[in-house]
């Protein structure tokens, strides 16, 4: 298969790509990268409300490093280290159902884990979002938390003096069956004293004025 030679967008750094796989991006309008790497940093540069940077220390070898909040945010320095993490080492059974619990929180097979690991696991990867939310409840001396487990469901939010749950709802949340489980939801905590809120949200980092009208 003939090969063409192209530019990275980001680093300038020319490299060899396949020429099937050049023309459909330039037919789909993408840019060209030479490594993962390069197109990440140009998409968190261009989200900048989403992502900012910040200095991590590596598990493993315990190097500083630079990296950036978001979906993408990284645990180790390089592959290296990564390869050599405990998450490396789990059989693939082990991160099958890890990916479950933390992916699947509504799911059948998740309701026999307990709730407080399951919110717990998804605070731990969720934590990036509610960081300017963090900030603003903290600021005004709100006891709240994030990710609350009652019962088995587990809430975006908890304004705990209030007894007021606030869940964040994204696009998916508009289908009918999703709408139908929000329903139970609101009305199993609502049957033990909490008064639920819903705001519409988008995925990214959520803003304090989302929750400025029902403070």
């Amino acid at each position: 298969m003939s090969k063409v030679e192209i530019q990275c967008f980001n680093c300038g750094k020319r490299v060899w790509r396949e020429a099937g796989e050049f023309n459909r991006s330039v037919r789909l309008g993408r840019r060209s990268f030479c490594s993962s790497r390069c197109a990440c940093a140009v998409k968190n540069c261009e989200n900048p409300s989403q992502c900012f940077p910040i200095e991590k220390t590596c598990p493993v070898c315990g190097r500083q490093f630079m990296t950036r909040t978001g979906p993408h945010e990284k645990t180790y320095c390089d592959r290296t280290c990564g390869s050599r993490g405990p998450w490396a080492k789990e059989s693939r059974g082990r991160r099958v159902k890890k990916l479950q619990c933390l992916g699947r929180v509504q799911g059948k097979k998740n309701l026999r884990h307990d709730p407080k690991t399951i919110a717990a696991a998804l605070l731990s990867r969720e934590k990036w979002k509610y960081q300017r939310l963090e900030d603003y409840l903290s600021g005004k001396e709100e006891p709240h938390t994030f990710e609350f487990p009652l019962g088995r469901h587990i809430f975006d939010l908890a304004l705990l003096d209030q007894k007021l749950l606030i869940e964040f709802d994204e696009q998916y949340h508009s289908g009918k069956k999703q709408k139908a489980a929000d329903a139970r939801k609101d009305r199993y905590a609502e049957k033990r004293g909490w008064h639920v809120v819903r705001v519409e949200a988008t995925r990214g980092v959520l803003s304090p004025n989302l929750i400025k009208a029902v403070l």
